[in-house]
């Protein structure tokens, strides 16, 4: 099944790892377990959340990743419009997904 990134229904459709597959086919980029365990992350949560708080929760679930990664890995989602970044107020980057 082949991702399309203008048609909203095929979106819906496809996992997050699926569609980070998809994207990284498309565009050269190797798999990584690591930005798909955030991509994980963002999917499950009820709120936008911090890379802080996305790394604390990987660290409970026991996923070896630094703080480092986690932040290259939310940006290439933002990137890949996989994930959606807001400036909060208090000027803190908050990542959800879309």
């Amino acid at each position: 099944m082949m991702y399309k990134t203008e048609s909203k229904d095929s979106k819906d459709t496809l996992s997050i790892t699926e569609r980070i597959r998809a994207y990284g086919t498309r565009h050269g980029i190797r798999h990584s377990p690591k930005r798909n365990a955030v991509a994980m992350v963002l999917e499950k949560a009820t709120r936008a959340m911090d890379a802080e708080q996305v790394w604390l929760q990987l660290k409970q679930e026991r996923v070896r990743i630094s703080i480092g990664a986690v932040y290259l890995s939310l940006n290439w989602l933002v990137k890949a419009q996989l994930a959606q970044k807001k400036i909060r107020e208090d000027r803190k980057a908050v990542f959800e997904r879309m």
